[in-house]
């Protein structure tokens, strides 16, 4: 699916082929935790160290790694594994795929540093906010689901719909004290998915250990 784990990161298999609209929409996954910098008229109560409601369904650390369970159109498995960088206090580097994403962070959300916003401040239904290819939403909160790494509760669902002429169709599930836990990307010739499998910190790849999954 996406071509090469990231260097110095916990880096399992990574089944190779050509390029899928992964590399579009996973371009969207960082954002780093932090001090509180000026709180924006959020709708719900903000916890200690939270600038916003993004800070708790997308609490990426430095150095912790996300390895997913890929599946294509085709029906062929892979994986993939992403690895979050956090440069300071404001800025985010995500690598997956031999690739990497730059966001910038504060107390409005995470957005691009090219433009967009990947999650946007408050996430209430009512809530739209332009996203990387279009236009993005909170679509259902207190999900519920269950994928390789567990059963998770409380989480929100975000479709983003693409502005271009593929009907490229986003939809990504984030979960409380985790993240990213299942993303689906749709288009008019194509359906992948990717199921969260296990995170935590990043392991020497000298040592043999894999990263932990993290707890509550």
């Amino acid at each position: 699916m996406l071509d090469h784990p990231v260097a110095g990161s916990y880096a399992p298999r990574v089944e190779k082929g050509k390029r899928t609209q992964f590399a579009i929409a996973l371009g969207t996954c960082a954002i780093a935790c932090g001090g509180s910098v000026g709180l924006p008229p959020d709708t719900v109560r903000l916890q200690q160290g939270e600038r916003s409601e993004v800070d708790r369904f997308f609490p990426l650390h430095d150095g912790v790694v996300y390895e997913y369970d890929t599946r294509g159109s085709s029906g062929r498995p892979g994986i993939m594994t992403i690895q979050v960088e956090n440069t300071d206090a404001q800025h985010v580097e995500m690598a997956f795929g031999g690739r990497r994403e730059s966001l910038v962070v504060s107390a409005t959300g995470a957005r691009y540093a090219d433009g967009g916003y990947l999650l946007k401040a408050p996430l209430t239904l009512d809530n739209s906010w332009d996203g990387r290819h279009g236009v993005a939403r909170v679509v259902e909160r207190n999900v519920e689901l269950t994928v390789p790494a567990g059963n998770f509760v409380g989480c929100i669902r975000v479709q983003e719909n693409d502005r271009s002429h593929t009907s490229t169709t986003t939809t990504s599930v984030y979960c409380p004290k985790v993240g990213l836990v299942l993303l689906d990307v749709k288009t008019s010739v194509s359906h992948e998915t990717a199921s969260l499998r296990r995170f935590g910190p990043r392991i020497d790849p000298l040592i043999g250990e894999t990263p932990a999954v993290a707890e509550d």
